[in-house]
């Protein structure tokens, strides 16, 4: 999770009594994603695909993951994800399919349900540039 937050912080300086801040953190938890973002490339309207990347567990624990999804009209797609270990500590994500509508810009996220407490959602950014031709 990204969090981002004002800190507004009174100092006993006469000509700064108040300072403001901005603080950025990020949280990370057991779950990793590699890579951490997938990239279509540029493609054409008619092109087909496949992608994959691997949810995994820095500490090596077992979890599942419940569903794997992603919304948009640019693609006609289909999703799969399997252990990649006996020990189901990785996970195999695949996604075939092809492109129907061109998006310049494409950007969507891959939302990732699993078991895994307090990381029962993750999001993995897919983008590139689909064309018309």
């Amino acid at each position: 999770d990204n969090h981002r937050t004002d800190i507004t912080i009174r100092t006993n300086d006469e000509r700064k009594p108040i300072v403001t801040t901005t603080a950025i953190a990020r949280v990370l938890g057991d779950l990793k994603i590699d890579p951490v973002r997938v990239t279509m490339g540029r493609m054409v309207v008619g092109d087909a695909f496949e992608k994959e990347f691997v949810v995994g567990s820095k500490s090596g624990t077992a979890f599942n993951i419940k569903s794997v999804g992603l919304s948009t009209i640019a693609l006609e797609h289909e999703i799969s994800y399997e252990p990649a270990n006996e020990e189901k500590s990785e996970w195999r994500v695949k996604i075939t399919g092809t492109v129907t509508h061109p998006a310049p810009r494409f950007n969507t996220p891959i939302l990732i349900t699993t078991d895994v407490e307090d990381e029962s959602e993750l999001t993995v950014q897919m983008y590139g540039q689909l064309r018309a031709e």
